[in-house]
């Protein structure tokens, strides 16, 4: 690779350097590999022009081809070739490159005309990577030397036989033309093509601008290469992309593999193991989790499940951004007395009841349907009725469904162990081959059309963590707004056991009775039996131990319909809730060995918790009423847990529900208790699913404080509050604030959030709490008319949480004498002539890819120390850079990044949008200002806030000074931003 070191030292370029070559088969990838690599042999395997000679991606790296700098040249096999394993391959370049920083397409300049493969292979490539792609393509005519110059073409060349020109001269002449013939064809092709891809006019245009650079290639073996003389290719084609590499793409690659499968596993017939509150699953569940998990699936594992759950688990999988996902895999584990699916009820679940969620599903889907048959009356398999017609079977999926009599699957031993080694088509193909007997039966149907292939991905587990999390949430919300839905619709039915069912049979106290298949009851809460022991109940710092739950009440809720199917969706959102929890848990752990110089307090919010069942129930902590309702309410951090916007809430069952808001109505009751007690029963239950509700904020810090005489102010800079609390002589108090960053709020018009929202739950005080909270609107005076406290109300039907100003002059602080969901409200001139006065934050996070190459992430914020924290947040392992305060010019009113939009080049500095993320021309002030207003919990990770993000590179050692001496001025501010080297 002599001319790559050479042409990579006089480019300055100083990253690692992936070249990806692909093309139909027969098209000359290889022998342009071998030409690359520069050692004059045939160092990777050539074949024919119809057999493809290289069956799987290959990678050849040139290790420090200067200090620092790697070269890797992959090839990879043919596309269109006789085997049709076009997908498995494309999977396979995904695994093997997961960042490239050119693409090579490789097609004969012999061939004189685009075919239908040569369409059928480029959009394969468009539907598996995207039209980024497209602007790192360049197109290679190979067998160059092949193509007879000496002889004129009258469908490419000009009439140049009149021409006194020498022979080369001629040749030459012909060889530029050709490839321009080509490269005008090519474009409009392709362009053509890819514009079919698309719909709306604003992707065709993007689409339309896409210029492709078309060179020839001849043959590393110069007794072969009848090339002229005076052309170069070789030089010519690396010089190009080395140019490329630094000029258009500054120096970036591109990520092919974003997207991460989903797998979904009902588990209806699996029994599971409880030791040491650890859930453990039998061993087919386990080793078919595993298989999941080790080609890279995100699996959520479910645990006997009632029709009412799967029905709601599949509604809220059929609503989540699919844009994320490459496919999605449903295993169905079932026992019954049939060879249907049953529920954990023992209730038949149609085919068709599956099948309905995933009717119009834009990525394959794959089923798998695995059916203990059970009735001991059947002595074989052969009287069992199995029929599972095609014409029920969605369109774009793969369903294979099998039953059996046998003491273990047979199918599912086998689905686990070929999972990713063929396509599955082949796989179920082979399992219904070998499985169909006495005592096992099976059936598979494709509707999907093209070979479909499970390869196990390699991409950054970070990433895939985040991309795990947001789709993870994306469902739990839809499961949680149902879990609040069915307990606010059942606060009567509740009630009328509270009141009604004699007292010995609530206050029964058998821990670990089983309640269902899926639930046991230990201590406060019905535990779900789910996977993994990392994140129990214990540590979330609920109290377990003591039974609450009896038979007798257990048995009431079973027998009414409506808190049945309540219960039954709690024990839904109570694994999914868990399953979250272990997997931010984890998240956590990785981003604090990436980035240790975030501190731990910047990471760790909130502590996922059962939290507000019982807030305000009590004020003093010496009573039995109280002892019981705050083994609900325990509330309190998670060793190791990244934030509440990670990890979220789980909701306690009915069960305990009834059993606590029935110990309340027994002290009300109780005159020496009575007086103790500040709310009705039924507060027990509003109370907790609002908390349910609140829960699905995105909160990024939470703490319990606990306040007494001599330790009564509550005050955390970081987060944004003073809380001044007063308390009695050797009383002791428990006061929780949540910073919350975002959620559903609703303002009055014309009112701009100014602070952060704060939960704040304390019990009701005799004397109010004075409070204050940090906002962003500068005062000129002590007081100001345009600024208000605001008091949230939740409305539940809506999902929204509704803030009134609280009719009072502003003066910094407000007093409080109970719970209350606070913030501080700005209420804006008319934009156009608002000479604002609220202070916004530019936050600088570089993150270094290379030696003296960074990406530059800027955050547009309001100004609050909240957000400070949020940023730091989000940015994973940024590392902290300046923060530039800023003001908005009331004529603009938007952020005019024009600035930033061009590549400048400085002396020995090069600074560039990223061409992996869209740069707005303008970020309006109103963007930054409901940035707040979110109404789900799926974005929960990375751009939380308005952001731009830049490629920052030193070139030139001897030239670049550490500070570019020039700023950016951003428009429509008195912003302007100073780029700096960052010394690590």
């Amino acid at each position: 690779m002599k001319t790559f070191k050479e042409l990579i030292q006089v480019e300055n370029i100083s990253t690692d350097v992936n070249i990806l070559v692909i093309g139909r088969t027969g098209q000359g990838k290889s022998a342009l590999v071998n030409s690359l690599i520069e050692l004059g042999e045939e160092i990777v395997r050539e074949g024919s022009t119809t057999d493809s000679c290289t069956q799987t991606p290959q990678s050849y790296t040139y290790p420090n081809i200067i200090p620092g700098v790697n070269v890797t040249i992959i090839d990879s096999p043919g596309l269109q070739d006789a085997q049709n394993q076009e997908y498995k391959h494309i999977q396979e370049m995904k695994n093997e490159c997961h960042e490239i920083s050119l693409a090579l397409y490789c097609m004969k300049m012999t061939d004189k005309r685009l075919i239908n493969d040569d369409k059928v292979a480029m959009q394969k490539l468009h539907q598996a990577f995207g039209q980024k792609f497209w602007e790192r393509v360049v197109f290679v005519l190979t067998f160059a030397n092949d193509d007879r110059l000496k002889k004129w073409d009258k469908d490419r060349d000009e009439d140049d036989r009149n021409e006194e020109l020498s022979l080369e001269d001629r040749m030459i002449k012909r060889l530029k033309g050709r490839v321009q013939h080509r490269k005008d064809k090519l474009n409009a092709f392709v362009n053509d093509l890819l514009q079919l891809q698309h719909t709306s006019k604003q992707s065709q245009d993007a689409i339309q601008k896409t210029k492709f650079e078309v060179l020839p290639a001849g043959y590393y073996d110069p007794d072969h290469d009848d090339i002229p003389r005076g052309v170069n290719w070789q030089r010519d084609l690396i010089a190009f992309c080395c140019n490329t590499l630094k000029h258009k793409h500054r120096l970036s690659k591109l990520k092919l593999n974003k997207k991460i499968a989903l797998a979904i596993i009902i588990d209806n017939r699996g029994e599971i193991k409880v030791e040491n509150e650890e859930k453990i699953l039998n061993d087919e569940a386990a080793a078919l989790k595993k298989a999941f998990e080790n080609l890279e699936f995100a699996v959520l594992y479910f645990n006997s499940l009632s029709s009412e759950s799967i029905a709601t688990l599949l509604e809220a999988i059929s609503e989540v951004n699919h844009s994320h996902l490459s496919m999605i895999a449903l295993v169905f584990l079932s026992k019954g007395k049939t060879a249907e699916l049953y529920d954990a009820d023992d209730v038949a679940v149609p085919y068709s009841a599956l099948f309905r969620h995933f009717e119009r599903s834009p990525i394959p889907v794959i089923f798998f349907f695995d059916s203990l048959c059970d009735d001991k009356k059947k002595k074989d398999d052969s009287k069992i009725d199995f029929h599972l017609p095609l014409h029920i079977c969605p369109q774009n999926s793969l369903v294979l469904a099998a039953t059996y009599n046998s003491a273990s699957s047979p199918v599912l031993k086998e689905f686990t162990e070929k999972l990713g080694h063929t396509s599955v088509q082949k796989c179920f193909e082979t399992i219904c081959a070998n499985n169909n007997s006495t005592t096992v039966k099976s059936i598979w149907h494709d509707t999907l059309g093209n070979y479909s292939f499970i390869v196990k991905s390699t991409y950054d587990r970070i990433e895939t963590f985040e991309q795990k999390l947001e789709v993870y949430h994306s469902i739990w919300y839809f499961i949680r707004c149902k879990t609040i839905d069915n307990l606010g619709d059942n606060v009567e039915e509740l009630m009328s056991i509270v009141h009604k069912e004699r007292a010995i049979q609530i206050a029964a106290t058998v821990s670990g009775i089983i309640l269902s298949k899926g639930l046991v009851a230990t201590g406060v809460v019905l535990v779900p039996l789910t996977f993994g022991g990392s994140l129990t109940l214990s540590a979330l710092g609920v109290a377990v131990g003591f039974g609450t739950c009896g038979a007798a009440l257990a048995s009431v809720i079973r027998n009414k319909k409506r808190l049945k199917k309540a219960q039954e969706i709690i024990s839904l959102d109570q694994q999914i809730s868990l399953i979250i929890n272990e997997d931010a848990n984890e998240y956590y752990q990785m981003m604090m060995q990436l980035a240790p110089h975030v501190s731990e307090s910047s990471v760790i919010g909130a502590a996922a918790t059962i939290r507000g069942a019982t807030a305000g129930t009590v004020p003093e902590a010496e009573n039995t009423v109280e002892t019981a309702a705050l083994a609900v309410h325990t509330t309190g951090r998670i060793a190791g847990m990244t934030g509440a916007s990670l990890a979220v809430t789980i909701p306690i069952d009915i069960c305990s529900i009834a059993y606590h808001s029935y110990h309340i109505h027994k002290a009300k009751n109780d005159p020496l208790e009575k007086a103790k007690i500040t709310v009705k029963p039924e507060q027990i239950i509003h109370n907790q699913v609002e908390a349910l509700f609140k829960g699905t904020c995105h909160a990024i810090n939470e703490v319990e404080h606990e306040v007494q005489s001599k330790k009564n102010i509550l005050k955390d800079a970081e987060y944004g509050y003073e809380i001044h609390v007063p308390v009695k002589e050797n009383k002791k108090l428990a006061v929780t604030v949540r910073t919350i960053f975002s959620g559903p709020f609703v303002y009055p018009d014309g009112y701009t959030l100014v602070s952060a929202v704060y939960d704040i739950t304390m019990p009701k005080l005799p004397q109010p709490a004075t409070i204050k909270l940090e906002h962003c609107v500068e005062e000129f005076d002590q007081t100001r008319s345009d600024l208000s406290f605001a008091v949230g109300s939740v409305d539940l039907k809506e999902k929204k949480i509704i803030f009134e100003k609280v009719d009072q002059e502003f003066n910094g602080s407000i007093q409080q004498k109970s719970s209350c969901l606070l913030c501080i409200l700005y209420r804006r001139a008319i934009y156009m002539q608002d000479k604002s006065t609220v202070k916004y934050v530019a936050q600088c996070f570089y993150e270094r890819k290379y030696k003296n190459f960074w990406t530059l992430n800027i955050a547009f914020t309001k100004l609050l120390y909240v957000n400070f924290k949020q940023t730091q947040y989000t940015c994973r392992y940024g590392l902290q850079g300046s923060y530039y305060p800023f003001v908005f010019d009331s004529s603009m009113l938007s952020l005019d990044l024009t600035c930033f939009k061009d590549t400048k080049e400085f002396s020995g500095w090069i600074v560039s949008p990223n061409d992996s993320e869209e740069m707005p021309d303008t970020i309006s002030m109103q963007t930054i200002d409901t940035v707040e207003l979110r109404e789900r919990s799926a974005q929960v990770l990375r751009k939380s806030f308005p952001s731009i993000s830049l490629y920052v590179y030193i070139f030139n050692e001897e030239t670049a000074a550490d500070t570019i001496n020039e700023l950016f001025k951003v428009g429509g501010t008195n912003l302007s931003i100073n780029i700096s080297r960052h010394k690590e």
